[in-house]
């Protein structure tokens, strides 16, 4: 089993969410990073935003490559998933060049039906549909 939060270069302003159970691999949309929304947007708890802003790191802020594998490993299990994912990962010239904007690769990840930003939207539109129902109903 293993879980977590990626990075991808090609979609850096959503986080990617990482779930596994045996043979089952789900990549999905988690959302936008807290670095890329405006303060308005973050949770009100002073708390949670201290625990945020933790995570942060230089000029990247909360973006990263966050896996978790659960479970019994077999001799050189770990050095081999070690391997593997240090693979997918981009290169000291290819960070610079995502840092300047001209950063070009292939996405080789299926689509994420509906970006976030979408969701948020239609949700708020479902809830105001509501609530004039609701209004509506005597």
């Amino acid at each position: 089993r293993s879980k977590g939060f990626y990075w991808l270069a090609t979609r850096p302003m959503n986080m990617g969410e990482w779930s596994q159970a045996g043979a089952i691999l789900s990549m999905s949309n988690a959302g936008p990073w807290f670095v890329d929304l405006p303060p308005e947007d973050w949770p009100d708890d002073e708390a949670v935003k201290d625990e945020i802003v933790r995570d942060f790191v230089d000029d990247i802020g909360d973006h990263r490559n966050e896996i978790v594998f659960i479970g019994t490993f077999e001799q050189g299990d770990q050095a081999r998933i070690s391997e593997a994912l240090d693979q997918c990962l981009v290169s000291d010239s290819e960070f610079k060049e995502y840092k300047d904007k001209t950063l070009s690769m292939e996405d080789p990840f299926e689509s994420w039906d509906v970006p976030f930003e979408v969701v948020e939207e239609e949700d708020e539109e479902a809830e105001e549909e509501d609530e004039m129902e609701e209004s509506t109903e005597v």
